[in-house]
């Protein structure tokens, strides 16, 4: 008999510009499951603030719809989930916090879904992570 494996659910994952609604939770929960072989579990959606360019708000930007949601690092198929999740346009929360964009997030939302790589270790094209944490220190204080 084979042991179940314990879920790790620490990832979160935004999926922009989609709409969700709590009614199809259950579905948006199955639908993963059934497609790429994952758990998740629905967080909340959130609208975008407005771009800011130089201080200032950008017209005709914000009030996109983002869905929040955990996945399970330790499902079977996570590794395939990592590269499929693209191509539908899902994101990890440090994927956008690495490349600056956070500001588009309420201070609120920054402040509940705390990123959980370690930015000693990491770098990225867009500069060290350990910058990009004192960027939204910034923001949230």
């Amino acid at each position: 008999m084979t042991e179940k494996k314990e879920k790790v659910m620490t990832q979160v994952v935004v999926w922009e510009g989609t709409i969700i609604g709590k009614d199809d939770v259950p579905k948006f929960e199955g639908w993963f499951l059934e497609t790429f072989g994952v758990d998740v579990k629905y967080l909340e959606e959130v609208k975008t603030l407005p771009d800011k360019e130089y201080g200032r708000e950008v017209e005709g930007t914000g009030g996109r719809n983002d869905v929040f949601f955990l996945v399970d690092q330790n499902a079977d198929h996570f590794g395939q989930f990592c590269m499929d999740r693209m191509a539908y346009g899902m994101r990890w929360l440090e994927d956008i916090l690495g490349n600056k964009h956070g500001d588009i997030y309420p201070k609120e939302i920054l402040e509940k879904y705390p990123p959980t790589w370690n930015f000693d270790n990491i770098n990225s094209p867009e500069g060290n992570w350990k910058e990009v944490y004192e960027h939204l220190n910034k923001r949230l204080n």
